[in-house]
């Protein structure tokens, strides 16, 4: 499985503009999945924690 390279806001800023589309917990990592349905581990505890508060906020927008 590749891991993402880069700081966090370059990663997020992919993550913004569609190029990863779902964020979910395997093993207790975070990973994204790429359009093409590949996995991709997230490198950084920050990457994963802004993309956690994310994730919360698109639950909330849910209900």
């Amino acid at each position: 499985m590749e891991t993402l390279q880069g700081n966090a806001s370059d990663i997020l800023l992919h993550v913004a503009e569609g190029h990863y589309n779902r964020v979910f917990n395997e093993d207790g990592k975070m990973v994204l999945l790429a359009k093409d349905s590949q996995q991709v581990y997230l490198p950084t505890e920050e990457v994963q924690y802004y993309l956690e508060i994310i994730h919360g906020y698109e639950h909330l927008s849910d209900d």
